[in-house]
């Protein structure tokens, strides 16, 4: 049998404004600061310094910087697996971790939303 984990109201609360915040900046740089600055910007990618070839993930930093402009070509160019399947899922949990947050705000209800249930479930 699963142990159930149970946060109190204030811990949930406070958890709930982390994760506001931390989707209000991180959304918000990728909407302020152009997708020319990561493109000009020299990789930090350590395989890609270490042995010149590219690893499957470069390029996602840009595409997902294209996504939030609505630069679909151009973030297809960048990383196309990422374009076509992940960004738009990670899109998705993220809108919907944020409408349940503001739904348990305005109701007082409980509810999960994906991602905790994913890490509840894992985790207990």
């Amino acid at each position: 049998m699963m142990k159930q984990i149970q946060l109190s109201k204030k811990m949930c609360f406070f958890l709930d404004l982390i994760r506001i915040l931390f989707y209000l900046i991180f959304f918000g740089v990728f909407l302020l600061v152009p997708t020319s600055f990561f493109e000009k910007s020299s990789s930090i990618c350590i395989i890609h310094q270490w042995t010149g070839f590219l690893c499957p993930t470069c390029g996602v930093t840009r595409a997902f910087s294209s996504l939030m402009h609505f630069k679909f070509k151009k973030a297809f160019h960048y990383h196309p697996i990422f374009t076509i399947s992940f960004g738009p899922i990670f899109i998705f949990l993220f809108l919907q971790d944020l409408g349940v947050i503001l739904y348990r705000a305005i109701t007082k209800k409980t509810k999960l939303s994906i991602i905790e249930y994913t890490f509840l479930h894992y985790l207990s």
